[in-house]
């Protein structure tokens, strides 16, 4: 009789430690996935950002060009409105 027990509990151990290692694998993969996922996501919005700001950047420089050459515009007409 206390073999049949102490067999059915070696049999009980192994299988729960046979459980717990499954449980082990399956939750490091879905944290891998989900790591992963992440790091997807994490270089995606670093790309937004980038082309985000080179289109800001863009607008400011062409904005600054106008700027300059409504200047220019403005002191050519001072200087012809001077010479008439």
């Amino acid at each position: 009789m206390e073999v049949v027990v102490k067999d059915v509990l070696e049999r009980g151990h192994e299988e729960a430690n046979r459980i717990k290692r499954e449980g082990t694998d399956e939750a490091d993969a879905i944290i891998a996935a989900a790591e992963n996922k992440a790091r997807e996501i994490l270089k995606e919005r670093r790309e937004q950002a980038v082309l985000q700001i080179e289109r800001r950047k863009n607008r400011e420089i062409s904005s600054a060009n106008l700027e300059v050459k409504r200047a220019i515009l403005n002191v050519k007409k001072e200087l012809l409105d001077k010479s008439i």
